[in-house]
């Protein structure tokens, strides 16, 4: 049996979500040599290299294909962003199972949500058979939204989360090595207007930065021992990255696209 020592260098799985105009894209650009899949055509006038825009599920598997299959160099690839390609994983579950909604799929009852979760899951062991192919670095940005946390010892609060399906969200945040929140720094500031009343003003916005790890307000991780916060830079984060040993042999899968399947929401034996 081959034993392995120290910290391993890999290639990173990272999700980085967050508001919208944060900078997410422009962090992610920053990427060894990335390649932008593009799912909602917001990169502007961002200077990347980037696929056509991807309006089905099967065009992306079509990108993973080439990326698999065609000689480049590119080091990293970015999912912009992994709300709007949620929308193609419903797309093909409704089409598979002939609904014409993802909330009809199989009678309801949370069916279709159940199937996309499937097939993103599946479509993540695609990735995984990339990244071992490849070498490849993968970037998954996406926006966020507020879920609300029930805690049986206290009140209930709110909580930043990725802004998908609570079943997509879960299996992706333990897919990602990391998992990044985007914000801008602001402050509160109370003004008393009179007659028991108190006004408050946010002020600053301008500092953007990430959030590593987890708290009561953020879903957050990291398996680098970041600290909490990081500057939207990505050579801060990438000088984090273990640069000693080598990574184990990894058997080569076979084509990426091979496995995965149709978003049927049919039990699988």
């Amino acid at each position: 049996m081959q034993i392995i020592k120290g910290r391993q260098r890999k290639p990173r799985r990272v999700l980085l979500y967050g508001q919208e105009g944060v900078g997410k894209s422009t962090w992610a650009s920053m990427a060894p040599r990335p390649i932008f899949l593009d799912f909602e055509d917001g990169l502007g006038d961002l200077d990347v290299e980037k696929s056509p825009r991807l309006t089905t599920y099967q065009e992306t598997l079509a990108a993973l294909t080439w990326l698999y299959e065609s000689e480049h160099e590119y080091q990293s690839v970015v999912f912009d962003t992994v709300d709007w390609f949620e929308r193609l994983l419903h797309q093909q579950v409704c089409a598979t199972n002939n609904a014409d909604g993802i909330e009809n799929v199989g009678g309801g009852y949370g069916k279709g949500y159940t199937a996309a979760t499937e097939l993103l899951q599946a479509f993540l062991q695609s990735m995984e058979a990339l990244i071992a192919h490849r070498k490849l670095n993968v970037v998954i940005l996406g926006h966020c939204t507020r879920v609300k946390v029930s805690n049986p010892e206290q009140e209930s609060y709110e909580q930043f989360s990725p802004d998908l399906h609570k079943g997509a969200a879960a299996v992706l945040r333990e897919w990602c090595d990391e998992v990044f929140f985007a914000s801008f720094r602001t402050f509160t500031k109370s003004s008393d207007e009179g007659f028991k009343k108190t006004r408050h003003i946010a002020i600053g916005g301008d500092e953007r930065f990430i959030r590593t790890t987890h708290s009561a307000g953020v879903q957050a991780k990291n398996r680098l021992t970041l600290p909490a916060e990081l500057p939207m830079d990505w050579s801060v984060y990438q000088a984090y990255w273990p640069t000693g040993g080598s990574s184990p042999t990894v058997p080569q899968a076979g084509n990426v696209a091979g496995i995965v399947v149709d978003g049927s929401s049919k039990k699988r034996s």
